[in-house]
């Protein structure tokens, strides 16, 4: 199954700015790994961006959509922000001359078609001894139009993360799978469900009753589950 060509904006439900819950429940698993240069990849809506900034950090961020990079100038100033795609030996050229202890792309590595090539592109612009902050779609089995529509090119298994992690002169210090229940919402709707887009009613309304009622659940499930299960892969990583 060949991912839709959209980038920016197309690939997230528009209902994703609202889950809160799932956006503190990230915040939790970076929050503690930020050094004083942050660089981020995808910053999307900025839904994880404001709680990057304070005043001992200076933060970065690369978006390939331009609506996306104009909304986070204006909501966060502060921030460095600016429009190029992962896909491109050009993109990291307006931080050349910038190192960054930190590295975060949360749900980019997977729509980009070399993802080594990408990889030792964020390698060039870390410091030694930074981390890279990944988290990516999991299990190929859960590969379904959801994931067509959102332009993935694959989902990953810790053998497959860690070896393009590896190729791209990066040593994994931490993987587990999270989100296990809505790992099993996932493949449902990968084997049952064929929408026609990630905007509908019927996705939206999903995302919001998941968020507010099944991710506390979730959440005190992934101890159990995160060797072997689950929606999303986490994963820390140092040059």
């Amino acid at each position: 199954m060949e991912p839709l060509n959209v980038t920016g904006h197309a690939t997230m439900s528009s209902a994703m700015k609202d889950a809160h819950n799932y956006h503190r429940y990230l915040c939790s698993l970076i929050l503690p790994h930020l050094g004083r240069r942050v660089l981020e990849i995808g910053p999307g809506y900025g839904q994880y961006t404001e709680a990057f900034v304070n005043e001992f950090r200076e933060v970065y961020a690369l978006d390939i959509d331009a609506q996306c990079v104009a909304h986070l100038q204006r909501v966060l100033p502060q921030v460095k922000a600016v429009e190029g795609n992962l896909d491109s030996d050009k993109c990291l050229e307006p931080f050349q001359d910038i190192r960054f202890d930190t590295v975060i792309a949360l749900n980019v590595l997977e729509h980009i078609a070399d993802d080594v090539a990408a990889l030792e592109r964020l390698n060039s612009v870390t410091i030694a001894g930074g981390e890279l902050l990944l988290l990516v779609p999991a299990h190929i089995r859960l590969y379904g139009q959801m994931d067509r529509l959102a332009g993935h090119y694959r989902r990953y298994n810790k053998q497959m993360l860690g070896k393009v992690l590896q190729d791209a002169g990066f040593r994994v210090v931490e993987m587990k799978y999270i989100n296990p229940v809505g790992g099993m919402g996932w493949y449902l709707n990968s084997k049952f469900y064929k929408p026609a887009s990630l905007s509908t009613q019927a996705v939206n309304s999903q995302i919001l009753f998941f968020d507010k009622y099944v991710l506390p659940l979730s959440r005190l499930l992934t101890p159990v589950f995160e060797g072997f299960f689950g929606q999303s892969l986490w994963c820390r990583a140092i040059k």
